[in-house]
């Protein structure tokens, strides 16, 4: 609600961050209401890029979903998958 209803007082870009799990299940909701870019937090989502992809096909942009606080044995687990999604990525 809180979206939607910011969305019907400003032209500004609306920046959301999931920070739950089960993301997937609310990411249209909050793209409907009117938010502009969406940052998921990769660690809790069963298929990070899979829901990044989701977003991108509904026009929306992707915040980093990574920062300092992500291990390296994460990301290593990850390699490929971040290189397939870097190279054909042009919005994060």
């Amino acid at each position: 609600k809180t979206v939607e209803d910011l969305r019907k007082v400003t032209p500004l870009t609306i920046y959301v961050h999931f920070e739950m799990y089960r993301q997937e299940h609310f990411v249209d909701r909050f793209i409907n209401a009117g938010a502009d870019i969406i940052t998921i937090q990769f660690e809790s989502c069963p298929h990070p890029f899979r829901l990044i992809e989701h977003i991108k096909s509904r026009g929306n942009q992707i915040g980093n979903p990574f920062s300092n606080c992500h291990t390296w044995h994460f990301l290593d687990r990850r390699r490929n998958q971040l290189y397939v999604f870097r190279r054909t990525s042009h919005l994060w």
